[in-house]
């Protein structure tokens, strides 16, 4: 799975925060945005950034407890 997030820089004012996380949301629940993405093999999952950061989160805590596997 690939995954793919927006980040902007630390300080950015909360209500250019909240329209860009709106107009992504928006594009990516947009049917002709899901179906191109279906039509080269992928699937679309939106996550507000809340969810986004918890999931970024938990994939760090997973890759600091086992990458001494990796040895």
């Amino acid at each position: 799975m690939v995954t793919r997030g927006v980040v902007v820089p630390k300080g950015t004012p909360e209500p250019i925060i909240s329209t860009l996380e709106n107009a992504l949301e928006n594009v990516a629940n947009s049917e002709g945005f899901k179906t191109d993405i279906e039509n080269v093999g992928g699937t679309v999952r939106y996550l507000n950034r809340e969810d986004y950061t918890a999931y970024l989160e938990r994939n760090n805590e997973f890759i600091e407890n086992n990458a001494h596997l990796l040895d």
